[in-house]
């Protein structure tokens, strides 16, 4: 009877070549897998960049549209304080249309809004440092800068209109003007020598002259920065449309 004898394999002991070999691959897969992870982590942080100056150009199309209907409601209205200006003194001798007219139309202004969510997103989230490239992220910081100047001005006229208005409203006697304009032609009232006023004295008169001045004046001061956050709008979007290639 044959004795088979069966040959076994000896496990030999690992030498360096085989420890510096497994710690290699490790390593390249360790490696492979973090720069997989940050080009992820890049182009996510790329497409969101892009997403948000794509809505960035939407607002500020929206501002450009809205900065127009605004200024166009201020410079109509503004033609009036002209003819205010030239016949306030007629405005205690009698009943004058053309000046009742012009102070009736100077009440009032269509304010801007800024459209802004993506601004306050960008500020906000620290979404400000997904801006890549310096020229659209100096017009954005512009921009923003300008919309607070912007803001300022208008709370400043606001704080004036209000002013304006409560002297305004403690002159008119609008109670006997509308009872008449109700019974009577406005040839007849302007032959006849009510005035409409409950307070006519001088001192009063000169008052309500100068809140109307300031009044003018500030308005002037936001229309001047209305103008400049259109042009910078504007701006603005050619820059961000150059910079990220949208068409």
């Amino acid at each position: 009877m044959e004795v088979h004898h069966h040959a076994h394999g000896h496990s030999g002991k690992k030498n360096w070549r085989n420890y510096f070999w497994e710690f290699l691959m490790l390593f390249l897969a360790v490696f492979c897998g973090f720069i997989a992870e940050y080009q992820l982590e890049h182009k996510i942080e790329k497409d969101r960049e892009k997403a948000f100056i794509s809505s960035m150009i939407e607002d500020l199309q929206a501002d450009t549209l809205n900065l127009r209907v605004s200024l166009e409601d201020f410079t109509r209205r503004d033609k009036n304080f002209d003819t205010i200006f030239l016949n306030f003194s007629l405005l205690s001798k009698g009943y004058n249309q053309s000046l009742r007219s012009s102070m009736e139309r100077i009440v009032g202004y269509r304010d801007f809004f800024p459209t802004d969510k993506t601004l306050q997103q960008l500020k906000n989230s620290g979404g400000m440092r997904l801006i890549q490239k310096k020229k659209a992220l100096d017009g954005i910081v512009t921009y923003d800068a300008k919309i607070m100047m912007y803001q300022k001005s208008l709370h400043d006229l606001d704080q004036m209109f209000a002013k304006f208005l409560d002297i305004n409203e403690s002159i008119q006697d609008r109670q006997m003007l509308e009872k008449d304009r109700k019974m009577m032609s406005v040839d007849l009232m302007e032959k006849g020598s009510k005035n409409y006023l409950l307070k006519a004295d001088e001192a009063t008169l000169g008052h309500y002259y100068n809140r109307i001045k300031l009044y003018q004046l500030l308005r002037q001061v936001v229309e001047r920065r209305m103008e400049s956050l259109k042009t910078e709008a504007a701006s603005l979007i050619e820059v961000l449309r150059e910079t990220y290639h949208f068409d």
